[in-house]
């Protein structure tokens, strides 16, 4: 009886180490990514070569996304807003302007770091800041819709501008406009000349309306990162409003 029962129990034993091994070699089921969407900037059509999306990291590094499934969502997508994707990452295809994997251009141009993805799911992210764009060429030759009231709130600059339309409720697209100034402040530190942009096209009404809106600055931090000065934790932002310059203090 007693060699009955230990017969038993060895046997037990070996088929539920039998199950446990089978468990473990089981994969798992794949996460949902549109459960845990991430959250993107849409690219400018000129970097559309490169990706679709800039995705920065946690460590504030910085990935393009290009989408091979783009003709899907290129309707819901407006350059410089802010969405939430879940998306799968898939090989790269050879594409124009762009090389393959390794994200080396035609000609051995180096590039962001990319990924090729098929797009899940796809949500704008409602009130998100706009983006900044640095150093760009026709800085001097735009002018600022800032009014009033602005501040720093960690990477966001929240500031009241002035807008045309048919009514408040209109879609808005402005642009941070920064431009690094040769000449450091007399404290020594690195200084920004800043310009809140409109750039919506194709306006029908001259209505003028007034609403906070806020941009992200990471664009800023993201230069020393990328010129690897990451003893640098703050610069001077000379924003134009009304035609006088305020200064404020972005410290990362």
């Amino acid at each position: 009886m007693k060699k009955s029962i230990l017969s038993f129990s060895v046997f037990s034993l070996v088929l539920l180490s039998f199950v446990l091994q089978s468990c473990k070699k089981q994969p798992r089921c794949p996460k949902d990514p549109c459960k845990n969407p991430v959250t993107v900037m849409a690219l400018e059509e000129s970097y559309y070569s490169w990706g679709h999306f800039r995705l920065t990291n946690s460590d504030n590094s910085d990935v393009y996304l290009y989408a091979n499934n783009w003709n899907e969502y290129a309707s819901k997508v407006s350059p410089g807003k802010q969405y939430k994707i879940g998306y799968r990452e898939v090989p790269c295809v050879n594409r124009e302007g762009c090389g393959d994997v390794n994200g080396i251009r035609e000609g051995g141009c180096v590039i962001y770091p990319n990924k090729c993805i098929n797009i899940l799911c796809l949500e704008e992210i409602k009130g998100a800041c706009f983006e900044t764009a640095i150093n760009p060429l026709d800085f001097a030759d735009v002018n600022s819709s800032a009014t009033g009231s602005a501040a720093i709130y960690g990477n966001s600059l929240k500031v009241i501008v002035n807008y045309s339309g048919c009514s408040p409720a209109d879609a808005l697209k402005f642009r941070l406009y920064a431009q690094q100034l040769p000449d450091m402040s007399p404290a020594g530190s690195i200084v920004w000349d800043v310009k809140a942009v409109d750039v919506s096209k194709d306006i029908t009404c001259k209505a003028l309306f007034s609403k906070e809106i806020c941009f992200d600055l990471s664009a800023i931090k993201n230069v020393y990162r990328n010129l690897n000065m990451n003893g640098q934790k703050s610069v001077i932002i000379r924003l134009l409003i009304n035609n006088e310059f305020k200064e404020l203090t972005y410290t990362f």
